[in-house]
């Protein structure tokens, strides 16, 4: 939420039921990449597991396969989408939701984020001072029991300009868009 807050509703694309999802990333990234700021490479997109879905399905009815590989650094294995900054990363996002809006359509919001300008801000809880990882008391059963824990409390920050990344708003869809066509 916090991301798609800061994207804003400029230059958000919608993508209809009718239209190619994985088309219409594939466009935009390549118009991300031509823009004249030189630095705009998108290194992954972060999407509803049910847009991820109907990639998956757009891909099969073209006759291929999504490319599921190790992410770098981190081993987990997740589906690639070709595109022309190459192969990006399709991260599903549990906290990534439907979008409410004044439409019987739901859609789902998918991001095409550049690496390079993603940040992580560390933040201080209300009360507490400082960034810095913070030990709280957990109330147990027993009183003579006690647990702590300890978190670090931050924020993500978009960085660069608009180019940089994108906002890609899905329709739901009963009949899956051949991307081919």
């Amino acid at each position: 939420n916090g991301i798609r807050r800061q994207l804003g509703h400029a230059g958000i694309v919608d993508v209809a039921a009718t239209v190619s999802v994985v088309k219409t990333i594939q466009e935009q990234i390549v118009t991300m990449m031509n823009s004249t700021a030189r630095d705009v490479r998108p290194t992954f997109i972060n999407c509803n597991a049910r847009v991820r879905q109907i990639i998956a399905q757009e891909i099969r009815l073209a006759g291929d396969k999504l490319i599921i590989e190790n992410l770098p650094g981190v081993g987990e294995r997740v589906p690639f989408l070709d595109t022309a900054a190459g192969s990006l990363p399709l991260i599903v996002d549990v906290w990534n939701t439907v979008l409410v809006g004044d439409t019987a359509i739901d859609k789902y919001p998918t991001l095409i984020l550049s690496g390079d300008y993603f940040s992580w801000q560390y933040v201080e809880p209300l009360g507490e001072a400082g960034a810095e990882p913070k030990t709280f008391e957990i109330a147990q059963t027993n009183v003579l029991d006690t647990q702590f824990k300890t978190v670090m409390f931050g924020t993500i920050e978009l960085l660069g300009g608009a180019n940089h990344h994108k906002r890609i708003d899905v329709e739901d869809r009963s009949v899956v868009v051949n991307p081919t066509s």
